[in-house]
């Protein structure tokens, strides 16, 4: 195992050697320069959302499963969440809009991380999971000035399962230059770990970034068209299109929210089946599963074979083999 363990070293210099030190566990083979971005995991959108008694409006109409059981029942690999300053007491908190759509299956996000990290403490050969951060003050709570409450609770949680814009990084003068060269880590480097992203373009140049770097933080801030050449842009969250296929070149980890309520089944089935035709790498949904609260109309995000990872048609190679792609359990 130990060898096992150091071929992974050698295939990603630029990732911290610790981070690699996973459990003595055997799994089934894969091939060893299948990275990241040569996949497609499925995700919920608003993972904590539970649909509001009397919704507003038409897009509040949906409720996930607890964090634990969209892992366990369904296969979820992706999540977001939207995280608030609390108007009072000291623990971030997690919600959609404050009164109108506030029901959340974790309230606070220690607790939602906690979810996280007991059921990858039971399945320590996951397909790394993927956070989504929305950091929110328009819809409740107190303004943020800065983020550093966001990285600092991460950071509590899971400390020892991030994979950071440091470890990508490495030696490399910027963090895109480091994606470009030497890629993502490895499936197998990379299983039972996090990585998290900033859901905030707006405001990322002003709050989050120090010069252009990512040095000391937690989370990869997405990018947009306009900021697609930063050196710190390594993720994004698009629909397919000229942005989507130049941010793929480039070897992002590209996102899209697929569903939503507002939408019929017929349109959901087809944006999920262009966008995995497209490469996109992260499908996140408002429908996750096909009980009555969890589909539209039968409509849910889901992949070939009803596998929780699947080989990304556009950017993997010959040797992808899919249903040894998450080890969840084994």
């Amino acid at each position: 195992m130990m060898l096992v363990t150091r071929i992974f070293v050698r295939l990603f210099s630029g990732f911290t050697p610790a981070l690699l030190l996973a459990p003595a566990v055997s799994w089934a083979a894969v091939p060893s320069d299948l990275r990241l971005n040569h996949i497609q995991i499925k995700g919920t959108h608003n993972s904590y959302h539970q649909q509001p008694l009397i919704a507003f409006h038409k897009s509040h109409k949906y409720t996930h499963l607890p964090l634990t059981e969209q892992l366990e029942k369904r296969g979820i690999r992706a999540f977001e969440l939207d995280v608030h300053r609390p108007t009072s007491g000291s623990d971030l908190q997690v919600y959609h809009i404050a009164a109108v759509d506030s029901k959340t299956t974790c309230s606070r996000f220690k607790d939602c991380l906690t979810e996280l990290k007991n059921w990858s403490d039971r399945n320590p050969q996951h397909v790394t999971i993927f956070v989504w951060i929305e950091v929110k003050d328009s819809t409740g709570g107190p303004k943020f000035a800065d983020f550093n409450r966001v990285d600092e609770e991460i950071r509590e949680i899971l400390g020892d399962r991030l994979i950071t814009p440091d470890d990508l990084q490495g030696a490399h003068e910027t963090l895109q230059a480091a994606i470009q060269k030497d890629g993502w880590p490895t499936v197998d480097a990379a299983r039972g770990r996090f990585i998290f992203m900033l859901d905030n373009d707006d405001r990322t140049p002003a709050v989050y970034l120090n010069n252009d770097s990512l040095r000391g933080r937690v989370m990869l801030p997405r990018a947009s068209e306009s900021t697609l050449d930063k050196p710190w842009a390594v993720v994004t969250k698009t629909d397919p299109g000229s942005f989507h296929d130049a941010a793929l070149a480039k070897n992002f980890m590209i996102s899209v929210n697929v569903c939503s309520p507002e939408n019929n089944a017929a349109d959901c089935q087809s944006r999920l089946q262009k966008s995995l035709d497209a490469g996109t790498n992260i499908l996140l949904d408002d429908f996750e599963g096909d009980a009555p609260k969890q589909s539209l109309n039968g409509y849910y995000v889901k992949l070939r074979d009803q596998l929780t990872a699947n080989c990304n048609p556009v950017t993997s190679e010959l040797g992808c083999v899919a249903d040894s792609i998450d080890q969840a359990g084994r």
